[in-house]
């Protein structure tokens, strides 16, 4: 028991410690936050550049697309016109 009546300065003691273990926990917590924001801004910018990759492929992947349907269109009428030349040439012969 002290002067004044009890003695509580080893409670305090133990709370001041206790209150500085929590300051560091918030400071290391904050660090590792503002860590994990600095990672999940740069996995954001890797997002936005995969997915312009993405629509470009997409975009390239159309426009062969439609480059074979015409190559293919161009081959059948060429093929057509020369099937009608045939007949054509045979009919001459035959008649």
């Amino acid at each position: 028991m002290g002067f004044f009546g009890n003695d509580q300065t080893a409670e305090i003691q133990i709370l001041k410690e206790n209150i500085e273990t929590m300051k560091e926990t918030l400071r290391l917590s904050k660090k590792k936050r503002l860590e994990q924001a600095a990672m999940l801004a740069d996995e954001r910018k890797k997002t936005e550049g995969l997915n312009t990759k993405i629509t470009e492929a997409q975009l390239q992947l159309e426009k062969m697309t439609r480059d074979l349907a015409l190559a293919k269109a161009r081959q059948k009428d060429s093929r057509d016109r020369a099937n009608r030349f045939k007949k054509a040439a045979e009919l001459l012969r035959t008649s």
